[in-house]
């Protein structure tokens, strides 16, 4: 029986009898991926864990249906990632990377593809055949050719500025569900966000805009949408300027349209935390006695928000105060 080994002497490896190319005993660089590109690089970058166990990476390359061709031999292992400067724009490159050690290369790591061309993204819905109703959820798509890209959404109402929906971190795929009316107005990137409604009439000609968060580009628009508003709450009291007794009966009031119920929601820090007063209510009712609670607070708010929709909402005004006797 022929058996295949190895010898290693003096550190140096000599072969007799051994197969000779891959070797499973040095480990592959997984997963290899696009960092970036441009129409004159591709960036490329791969696992380092196995830095300790290597002494370098092969990167190979090919276009179209051909065989891969050796591009470069990076003989540090802890460098895990290759700039290809010798692309040619619009042109597309398949890429993989192997490690070596003691002459033997590792089965090649997984296969990656980018084109030497500009970032682009292009929004896809909504088009100019949508019309949403205020409330509702949409599914907001894109398409991008940039792997790192995140994306940011603006609104426009009626042709005025760009307010964000999506004021994301890593929000890099569609599709993306978006509550419709519904505005991000949180700033701290890693929050949750904090949705307020925009101020709609009874219909609305609008406009989303994505743009990547980092970099500013690439953007694009939509097509020109119609939001439409079909359920409607307002809040009529409190409304601000009142003086409400922690332990008193108040009635909080409301009128609405085409909402089965509601959401009523207290803010003692004038809308940056709320607080449940009910969970739901029959909206038709117009009405809700409320047991007064403290804390104390002279910037307290009330809002009344559909709630199986989280949209329509509405809330106080101004500011009441809350008293503890």
């Amino acid at each position: 029986m022929t058996r295949n080994c190895c010898l290693l002497i003096s550190g140096v490896l000599a072969l007799a009898g051994c197969d000779s190319g891959e070797g499973d005993w040095v480990p592959s660089p997984q997963p290899l991926w696009v960092t970036d590109f441009a129409p004159d690089v591709i960036r490329l970058s791969w696992d380092w864990s196995i830095a300790g166990e290597v002494e370098g990476y092969r990167v190979e390359r090919k276009t179209g249906g051909g065989a891969f061709e050796f591009k470069a031999d990076i003989n540090d292992p802890w460098t895990n990632n290759y700039n290809d400067y010798t692309v040619v724009q619009d042109t597309t490159y398949s890429y993989r990377v192997s490690a070596f050690r003691l002459g033997i290369f590792s089965k090649p790591s997984n296969t990656v593809t980018a084109t030497a061309e500009d970032h682009s993204v292009i929004m896809l819905s909504p088009t100019s055949s949508d019309s949403l109703i205020l409330g509702d959820t949409f599914t907001v798509t894109w398409d991008t050719n940039w792997p790192q890209f995140e994306a940011r959404i603006g609104l426009s109402v009626d042709g005025g500025p760009f307010v964000n929906i999506l004021h994301a971190w890593g929000e890099r795929s569609s599709p993306w569900e978006w509550k419709v009316g519904g505005l991000n107005r949180e700033q701290d990137i890693w929050a949750d966000p904090i949705w307020e409604q925009c101020v709609f009439a009874t219909s609305n000609v609008c406009v989303l805009r994505i743009t990547d968060y980092q970099q500013g580009s690439p953007t694009d628009d939509s097509e020109t949408f119609t939001i439409t508003v079909t359920r409607t709450v307002t809040d009529t009291s409190p409304n601000g300027a009142e003086t409400w007794v922690a332990g008193s009966p108040e009635n909080i009031t409301w009128t609405s349209t085409g909402v089965a119920s509601v959401r009523i929601e207290l803010s003692r820090d004038d809308g940056l935390s709320w607080e449940d007063i009910v969970a739901s209510t029959d909206a038709a009712a117009g009405s809700y006695a409320w047991t007064v609670t403290g804390p104390a607070s002279t910037e307290c708010l009330v809002r009344v928000r559909d709630a199986s929709y989280d949209l329509p909402e509405d809330a106080s005004d101004a500011v009441f105060t809350i008293t503890v006797p």
